[in-house]
Order: structure tokens, then C-alpha cells, then sequence
């Protein structure tokens, strides 16, 4: 890994904000292609299956 000064950090952000500004106003359509893919399947999930979130049945009940 290289060594970075506060400057290369602070000019690295400011790169990172504008290209966040530049995606935000440009028109979606030019930004992604989306398509369907028929015969795509969907691999197993690789974890278990760890229920409801606790957080989701508790707002059910507010």
C-alpha cells in the first residue's frame, strides 16, 4: 500500500463528490441498460435463513 498525505485524501473526495454530482444529474437512461435475462436463475443463497428482522415485526405492532 502506498502512503497518502492529507492532501491526496482531500483531493480524492473532492473527486468522489463530483463524479456523485455528475451521476445524479445526468438522465438514467444514459447512465444503465437494463434488460431481461430469461434464462438467468438465481444461485442459493449462501448463508442461512435467519428469520424476520426483529425490527421489522416490531414496527408491524406500532
Amino acid at each position: 500500500m502506498g502512503k497518502f498525505t492529507p492532501q491526496d485524501i482531500d483531493l480524492f473526495q473532492e473527486l468522489q463528490w463530483a463524479y456523485a454530482k455528475r451521476m445524479v444529474n445526468r438522465p438514467l437512461k444514459e447512465s444503465f441498460i437494463v434488460r431481461e435475462i430469461k434464462e438467468f436463475k438465481w444461485p442459493e443463497p449462501v448463508c442461512k435463513d435467519m428469520g424476520k428482522r426483529k425490527t421489522m415485526i416490531i414496527k408491524m405492532y406500532l
